[in-house]
């Protein structure tokens, strides 16, 4: 058996890659296990360089989403924390999403600001915009706002 360090980042780096490369389904259950337990090492390398600046939160929760997150962190071969702050982290994406898309709607931010609050780009926002059927609203202020911003980033 190979023991490799996994704070090496050329090795990190050459694992993510095979994992984005490689569909997990190609592989037996054995491979697609260790695929997958690789990149939960690697999301984990990005926890532990956030411990430094987190800090323990307690909720109350009910029994049956206790349940589930303990049979997710089982399945993917984390602990429980890690499964909260992934799901956390994709709320309060969609949380501030839908924020600036309302302050957008209202007129209150440009694209621009709403884009960067999103943290997409202007393009990625016109497109949910669309799809979300809610108006361009553009104009010559709009686009100095959007040069500067452009600018500056």
């Amino acid at each position: 058996m190979v023991f490799v360090d996994v704070y090496d980042d050329t090795f990190c780096a050459v694992l993510s890659f095979l994992c984005l490369i490689f569909r997990v389904e190609m592989f037996t259950p054995k491979v697609a296990d260790w695929f997958k337990y690789v990149d939960n090492i690697l999301y984990c390398r990005q926890v532990v360089r956030l411990k430094k600046t987190s800090e323990v939160v307690s909720a109350r929760l009910s029994k049956q989403r206790i349940r589930l997150i303990e049979e997710i962190a089982e399945e993917e071969r984390v602990d429980k924390s890690t499964i909260i702050d992934r799901a956390l982290e994709h709320y309060t994406k969609e949380w501030t999403l839908q924020r600036a898309l309302e302050l957008y709607r209202n007129g209150i931010i440009t694209l621009a600001r709403a884009a960067e609050m999103a943290g997409l780009s202007i393009w990625e926002m016109i497109d949910i915009l669309e799809k979300k059927k809610i108006v361009l609203q553009y104009d010559a202020e709009d686009f100095e706002e959007d040069m500067n911003t452009i600018e500056r980033g």
